[in-house]
Formats: C-alpha cells, structure tokens, sequence
C-alpha cells in the first residue's frame, strides 16, 4: 500500500518526533525477534527519535537493554523508554551534548552502571545544516558539524572501549561498534570528509566488529 506524504520542516535542529505527520513507524508490528541480542547492553546516540528510535526498538525486540542519548526532545525520549520497555527491556534515556567529552564520559558510566555492562555502540546523534556554496558556511556553523558529528563519534568510543574490551573478555561474541551516516554529510552538497573521519576511526585498533552505514 502506498500513500502520500506531504512536505515537512521543522524550524530547530534536533527535530521533534511527535510533530512528523503522519507519525512515522519504526519497527514493523509483525516483526518477531528470535533472541540475537539477549542480554546485551546498548548505548544509542541520537536514540529518542529517527532511525535512532527504530534501532532501538529493534535491540530491545532482538532481546537487549537500551540505554539512549539525546539533546533536547524530552518527550520523545521518553516515548521511546516507554516503547523498549513494553518489549521487556530496560530502558535508560540520558540528556545532552555529544559534543561535550565530559557528556559523553559520564553518559557511558551512567549506562554501564545502571545497565550492568556494554556491548553495542550505535553512533547515530548528528546535525546538518545545508549550504549549496561553500562561501555561505559560517566558521560557527562548520565548528558545529565538527563537534557533534565527528568529535562526538571519538568520545563515545573512545569512552566506551574499556567496556567494549571487557565484554571482549567475557563474551565469544564480539562486541559492536556501529557507526552510523547516512544523513552526517558536511554542511555543503557532495561534501563528505564525514566519510573519511569515520574511516579513520575504524583504522584505530577497536577489538570491536565495527559497521558503518553510509549512503
């Protein structure tokens, strides 16, 4: 069945999930899990809404625990616990800034403490801001892509990789390191030194399986 939807925009950056008309679907109703992820500890960036939401949704189905970072969407952070937790799951929705080391360290003790360990990594929270000329970007608008969508990257990793070591240790399963970017391009058209950021990162020596998603 196909439909139409109509344009949308929304005025501020992260956009609110509950002002999507229609509202989107992030799991399918007959999706079934069969236990991949039991007992898994995941820590989402960008989690309360989006492909970050459906992620979750997705985890916490598969048998994980899920801890989400977000900005500022209180309420549809707090529409996603509530979702993982009808699968079962614990849910855990921290708020701030991924462009901020300290954030970013205290957000994965807050989420090994509460959840109990860590397993999976999802690097999904980012901005964009589209310029068509490269002389229209702001030296504040370019910092800003930077922090958030690349020095964000490096502090939940570079935070989380104690903890992805452990589970190494304890588990024949390797741990996950996802990142993910689809829609992290620079703030100009056909720009995508993202792409190469990302794959210097997964140059560094992560005793992880690590994925990344791009267009």
């Amino acid at each position: 069945m196909t439909f139409a939807i109509p344009p949308q925009s929304q005025d501020h950056q992260p956009g609110v999930e509950k002002l999507m008309k229609p509202l989107a679907v992030h799991i399918r109703p007959d999706y079934k899990g069969s236990g991949k992820l039991e007992g898994k500890k995941a820590l989402i960036t960008g989690g309360d809404s989006g492909i970050g939401r459906a992620a979750a949704l997705y985890f916490a189905r598969e048998g994980a625990h899920v801890s989400i970072l977000y900005f500022d969407e209180h309420e549809d952070a707090q529409e996603t616990v509530r979702l993982i937790e009808a699968e079962g799951r614990k849910a855990l929705a921290i708020a701030g800034d991924v462009a901020s080391s300290s954030f970013c360290n205290d957000a994965v003790a807050e989420t090994v403490k509460i959840l109990g360990g860590l397993d999976i990594i999802v690097n999904n929270a980012s901005v964009q801001y589209v310029s068509e000329d490269l002389t229209d970007i702001t030296d504040d608008v370019w910092q800003h892509h930077m922090n958030v969508n690349i020095n964000g990257y490096f502090y939940i990793t570079r935070a989380a990789l104690p903890h992805l070591k452990k589970a190494l240790r304890l588990s024949r399963h390797p741990p996950l390191t996802l990142l993910q970017a689809i829609n992290l391009w620079l703030p100009i058209r056909r720009l995508k030194l993202l792409r190469w950021a990302l794959r210097a990162l997964l140059r560094c020596s992560l005793p992880t399986k690590a994925y990344v998603l791009m267009p």
